[in-house]
């Protein structure tokens, strides 16, 4: 048994000060709180890579400062440069902050040759072929290993689905598969708002509808965020012509306060109402581009129902 004060002690007094850190940032927003918690945590431990690890995902993905992210990556992996965590979540940050892509095809691999069943790193590397590579068979495979491995895990469920409606236009495989997924996580935005975008490109509209109906209902997609905003933008594509204009309102409201989602995919969306001679079938585009951050919201400024959405004025 270890005695006051030695070395097991303050680990487990270090690593207590970094699990409040992140409760502090997760579950309190209060990133100033944790951040100092999370320095407590290194300096208690400095030789500890668990610490180090988190202390990074901190600071790149709520301090953004990416430099000192950087830095302790590297403190950590060279304490233990074969953590599997610590690898794959410096390969994601290498791909998705410092853009180097060879380098973080290079740590996606040393994590699966460290375990080559590690669902989260199965599933990032699979996304990576996919957005990076184009290696779609490959991509396939290690989705679907990484759902062998681990039927439930959420990361693993969501950007399968999003690989079989984005890359594969199997759309009811897609909507099985955020089935599964909302039984496992139920509330959860993300997947309810996608399960009603692959319900509608499946042809069923029906029961697409209603689970559009229910998801906005839901206080997960009441605050304002880009399920939300996907959700009105489906109300307004499909809705009955007495729902669009206060759904174009709505959706309006969300984009007004600088709601976008870079990388939905929405041009099938489109393609249907055009199929379908949707009334606003020529703004619609325009509409999709706005809330993907690909175009200025000033390009609606011609559009007549755009401005009849204009959210009334706040006295």
């Amino acid at each position: 048994m270890a005695r006051e004060g030695g070395k097991p002690v303050r680990r487990n007094r270090a690593r207590l000060l970094g699990q409040y850190g992140w409760f502090l940032e997760r579950f309190r927003g209060r990133c100033d709180l944790a951040a100092a918690y999370y320095r407590r945590a290194v300096a208690a431990a400095p030789d500890d890579a668990v610490i180090r690890g988190r202390y990074a995902v901190f600071l790149e993905t709520a301090v953004h400062d990416y430099d000192a992210a950087e830095a302790q990556y590297l403190a950590a992996l060279a304490l233990a440069p074969n953590r599997v965590p610590l690898l794959g979540d410096y390969a994601v940050f290498l791909e998705q902050v410092r853009g180097d892509m060879d380098a973080a095809e290079r740590y996606y691999r040393r994590a699966l040759e460290a375990d080559p069943v590690h669902p989260n790193n199965l599933t990032n590397y699979a996304t990576f072929l996919t957005e990076v590579r184009q290696e779609y068979e490959r991509a396939e495979s290690l989705y679907q290993r990484a759902l062998e491995v681990a039927p439930l895990h959420r990361n693993a469920l969501f950007k399968y689905a999003l690989f079989l409606t984005d890359v594969k236009r199997e759309y009811g495989d897609a909507a099985a598969l955020y089935r599964v997924a909302l039984s496992a996580y139920p509330g959860n935005a993300a997947i309810m708002a996608n399960l009603v975008g692959v319900l509608f490109l499946a042809g069923r509209a029906n029961e697409a509808g209603g689970m559009l109906r229910r998801a906005l209902a839901h206080p997960a997609l009441r605050r304002p965020g880009a399920d939300a905003a996907e959700c009105w933008f489906y109300q307004v594509v499909y809705g009955d012509a007495a729902e669009r204009l206060p759904a174009l309102s709505a959706l309006r409201r969300l984009l007004g306060v600088g709601v976008r989602s870079p990388g939905f995919l929405l041009e099938p969306h489109v393609a249907a109402a055009r199929a379908g001679r949707h009334p606003w079938a020529e703004w619609l585009g325009p509409l999709a581009a706005v809330l993907t951050d690909e175009v200025e919201i000033d390009v609606l400024d011609g559009w007549e129902a755009w401005a009849a959405a204009r959210p009334d004025p706040v006295h």
